[in-house]
């Protein structure tokens, strides 16, 4: 399939051909000019055609890598160890997490994963969705700062309203999250399913291009970067760490990094160690 560029450099008549074959010079000859005008213009329709489908397929690959990350809203508390009676203002902060299968708790079997100093010394988190208003309470249920990861399960009073709004169903009433094909009116009639994302079970490969997708600070909208994998090594706690050249800013904290098969490989993160 030719890109949007290179089919509209190609004139009406030619460059890009569906499965009629090519008329040569004699047969044209001999059609009539409502004959010859009739399939110049079925070529047309076929090109617009092509280019909706191509640009309907990046869309709906955008779309399922975007629906499954959140923008996390904390309020957080730094504590004095030095003087633990003496409480601090709370800090308000942001950063980004995506939702992941759980299949050890039937009752709630999606977590949020994200980077551990976003949420260390929270009071308050919520997470927000990348596609609607939809907002949900969570809490932190595991979290390592050497690995800088955490876990969040979302509170069980805001369960229905995070599988309502995130396009889930719950079945028999217990709870269990099975797919729900809702149709967004404003999607055109394209089903929108909020799908799991599938974590790599390899490591990437020095230059291979990752993708990474969040919620920087600086606007409300989710961003994609792109860039190559620069270095991989291991830092002083014996964690492996990955180096990529995509901008990751603040806020980008937590947020996916795929692969170019869609799978993640790794959670962004915006500072190095």
């Amino acid at each position: 399939i030719m890109s949007d560029e290179e089919s509209s450099q190609g004139d009406d008549t030619g460059g890009m051909f569906t499965t009629d074959a090519i008329l040569n010079d004699e047969v044209e000859a001999t059609m009539s000019d409502a004959a010859t005008a009739a399939l110049l213009q079925a070529r047309k329709r076929a090109k617009l055609s092509s280019k909706r489908s191509t640009k309907s397929g990046r869309s709906s690959s955008s779309s399922s890598r975007t629906r499954p990350v959140v923008k996390l809203m904390v309020t957080s508390v730094s504590r004095s160890y030095s003087e633990p009676w003496r409480r601090k203002p709370q800090r308000e902060s942001s950063g980004t997490g995506f939702l992941i299968s759980w299949g050890e708790d039937t009752q709630q079997p999606i977590r949020i994963i994200t980077n551990a100093h976003v949420v260390r010394n929270a009071t308050t988190v919520r997470a927000r969705a990348s596609f609607g208003p939809h907002v949900v309470s969570c809490q932190v249920e595991w979290l390592s700062l050497p690995l800088d990861l955490a876990l969040l399960r979302i509170t069980q009073g805001d369960w229905n309203d995070f599988c309502k709004g995130w396009s889930f169903d719950v079945a028999n009433g217990d709870g269990a999250a099975v797919m729900k094909s809702v149709t967004d009116p404003a999607s055109n009639g394209n089903n929108n399913v909020t799908k799991m994302l599938t974590l790599s079970t390899g490591l990437p490969k020095l230059d291979e291009n990752v993708t990474c997708v969040g919620f920087p600070q600086g606007g409300t909208q989710i961003s994609v970067t792109r860039g190559v994998v620069s270095r991989i090594d291991v830092d002083s706690q014996y964690v492996l760490r990955i180096q990529i050249d995509a901008a990751i800013n603040p806020g980008n904290s937590g947020g996916p990094v795929f692969d170019e098969q869609g799978q993640v490989v790794g959670i962004a993160s915006s500072h190095l160690r």
